[in-house]
């Protein structure tokens, strides 16, 4: 039987992520604390193009990539899985490479899973760290059906995945598991963002300094995070209440889609988007309600930041948020006006409403949180070794 000793097993990064997002932000945490991990060596190939990736995981080793790898497209994710000519190029990369075992990023099930298909050229276990469980069927994706036969072929070479939350663990049961794989539910990073001060705030990022600020962050696409469901429920919101205004935090493709959308709908002087914020601990200190309206997710990251900072909010009922956010401040996704009538509620709620939400989930978050969040990866990668 092999198992982990002192400073003997080489642990082998795989990330072909074409956008740096909070998957790879995740990895990139995780990867550190195993590089820092005595009993480790850790190594990492990436696609020599994500140069944000390539940094990070640069940061986090101490190393330079043993080798760059063909970045997976996003669109039609499934389809790219077995291109050829990706796929030669993996199986040569793979077969040069000494390891114990495998790290592989899997922001979703379909994308990241190409090196599972070179199974004449791992020579070691693998162990997926995945976010997004849910097939593309389920989630009306086109060529779902397609897209979601192709993966399955894929992620059954796993020897065990970590997923964000339980939620989704209980998606990869269902949708991809075999009997003989191993799922952990692993905790993500404690968020470090403690409340500050609101004019601060808003004077660091630009933002009126009086009236009520609701907000959104995370990537513009509006497939997955729901900026345009944020969008219709504002325009329900200001009928009655004039005087809101509402941020949107990040960038991403569909920027020019969204600022139309609010242009159509005559709310130019009620958004504001920022683009990328660097200083989150600013956004959330200058919003007094945070909205997440995304159609689906594995837990992300604002969530907690948002609880640690002291700030309520209305999100959807998708996968990791039914971990975290308390139900009565969950509303079902795509479903604008639900969403205004939920944030007018905890607008009048009153201060004590909102931080009993804060609190309760702040509770909630306690267990799915950890100082160190690659420990529970750590104890995966042993397990696929034994």
């Amino acid at each position: 039987m092999v198992g982990i000793s002192a400073k003997s097993t080489k642990i082998l990064v795989y990330a072909d992520s074409a956008v740096f997002s909070g998957a790879e932000s995740l990895l990139c945490e995780v990867v550190s604390g195993l590089a820092a991990d005595p009993r480790f060596e850790v190594a990492f190939v990436a696609p020599e193009s994500s140069t944000d990736l390539v940094d990070a995981l640069r940061a986090a080793t101490g190393n330079d990539p043993e080798a760059s790898v063909p970045a997976q497209p996003l669109p039609l994710a499934a389809l790219h899985l077995y291109d050829p000519r990706r796929r030669k190029s993996i199986a040569a990369t793979l077969s040069g490479i000494d390891a114990d075992v495998m790290l592989l990023n899997l922001p979703s099930a379909e994308y990241g899973a190409t090196p599972l298909l070179e199974t004449g050229a791992l020579a070691f276990p693998v162990v997926g760290l995945m976010h997004i469980s849910r097939t593309m069927a389920e989630l009306g994706f086109r060529l779902g059906s397609i897209r979601t036969v192709l993966t399955r072929h894929a992620v059954r070479n796993l020897e065990s995945v970590c997923v964000v939350c339980a939620e989704s663990g209980r998606h990869y049961a269902s949708n991809w598991s075999s009997p003989d794989v191993k799922i952990t539910v692993v905790r993500l990073p404690a968020p470090v963002i403690r409340p500050g001060d609101q004019l601060l705030g808003r004077r660091d990022l630009g933002l009126p300094e009086q009236g009520t600020l609701i907000g959104m962050a995370g990537r513009l696409t509006v497939r997955q995070k729901g900026q345009d469901i944020f969008v219709d429920a504002a325009a329900q919101l200001i009928r009655d209440r004039p005087d809101l205004k509402f941020v949107l935090a990040g960038e991403g493709k569909d920027r020019a889609r969204i600022e139309k959308m609010i242009a159509d709908r005559g709310l130019e002087q009620k958004f504001l988007l920022l683009g990328q914020v660097e200083n989150m601990s600013a956004f959330l200190d200058a919003i007094d309600l945070i909205v997440i309206p995304s159609r689906f997710e594995g837990l992300p990251l604002i969530a907690l930041e948002a609880l640690a900072a002291g700030v309520p909010g209305v999100t959807a009922s998708v996968d990791g948020l039914c971990d975290v956010w308390p139900p009565q401040w969950r509303v079902e996704p795509e479903q604008p006006g639900q969403l205004a009538r939920s944030l007018g509620a905890l607008l009048d709620a009153g201060e004590s409403a909102q931080a009993d939400l804060v609190q309760s989930g702040r509770k909630q978050m306690k267990d799915l949180s950890s100082s160190d969040p690659s420990v529970d990866v750590a104890d995966a990668l042993e397990r696929a070794l034994q």
